[in-house]
């Protein structure tokens, strides 16, 4: 570490140079604010403890112009656009005016190439981000991923400006359609899917659902979808944000007796 500086010296996962490393976060500092305005605390909730902090998720990991890279290519306009406070939903109120493309289970979906007002560059960058970050480096508090070595390196090198969206990868983005939206962030999860040769991972936000979907043999109808890859560069306008964060949160909340007796006195509960 150098004198006088804060942050230590090491190699950034990014870009790959031997630098000083910022303090990063796995996701970005704006989304625990939003999630408690008042008190910038939120409860914690995992497997195995519950906990109120004002903490954030962070490690050294990104030189500072590979953390700016980050912020001007995917974060700085999904923090703009996306949820902002009930009632100040950009993306979503851009989409709810938008021409429909179709219909399917998972709700209404839209042609986001094109879109005034919708830049799929960006929040597939974003969502790719947050998906590596989360594989490349075991946080706190959060369920470790693994994408394996090679997906790794490719989306390392998608980020970095050296190649392309990996060949084989899927990402579908879910927008909410609810009129509140949920105030719930869950950092990424996921794995092999079962009797599948593929492995899918989530990422929740407030009223945004991010599902990235890696391997060779990833079903046709999903490759569909994809937010990167298909040619209209597909978007979802879907009720599955709610219904998913409901579920995930019920599920760790039924064995935790702690997260229920802050949600009773009257805390926030997130799972982060």
């Amino acid at each position: 570490m150098q004198r006088g500086s804060r942050n230590p010296e090491g190699m950034c996962r990014l870009c790959l140079q031997v630098g000083q490393l910022q303090r990063s976060h796995l996701l970005p500092a704006a989304v625990y604010r939003r999630l408690d305005p008042g008190n910038n605390r939120h409860v914690v909730v995992t497997n195995s403890k519950c906990y109120n902090t004002s903490r954030q998720v962070t490690a050294h990991l990104l030189c500072r112009s590979c953390e700016q890279r980050l912020n001007r290519k995917g974060e700085q306009w999904v923090l703009k656009n996306g949820f902002r406070g009930q009632g100040n939903f950009p993306l979503q109120s851009t989409l709810q005016r938008s021409p429909i493309k179709g219909r399917t289970s998972s709700g209404e979906f839209f042609a986001g190439a094109g879109l005034p007002g919708v830049d799929m560059d960006q929040l597939c960058y974003f969502g790719a981000s947050v998906f590596w970050r989360a594989s490349t480096h075991r946080w706190p508090d959060s369920n470790y991923i693994d994408l394996g070595h090679k997906y790794v390196e490719e989306f390392r090198r998608f980020l970095n400006g050296e190649a392309g969206f990996p060949a084989n990868a899927v990402l579908v983005i879910y927008i909410c359609d609810a009129g509140k939206t949920k105030e719930a962030a869950i950092f990424p999860f996921g794995g092999r899917v079962r009797k599948g040769s593929f492995h899918e991972y989530r990422l929740i936000l407030p009223g945004m659902l991010f599902i990235l979907a890696v391997g060779q043999r990833i079903p046709g109808h999903l490759k569909l979808l994809c937010s990167a890859h298909s040619t209209e560069r597909l978007i979802f306008l879907s009720s599955r944000v709610q219904e998913l964060q409901t579920f995930e949160l019920r599920d760790l909340l039924a064995d935790n007796e702690m997260a229920g007796t802050l949600a009773l006195s009257g805390f926030p509960t997130r799972k982060l």
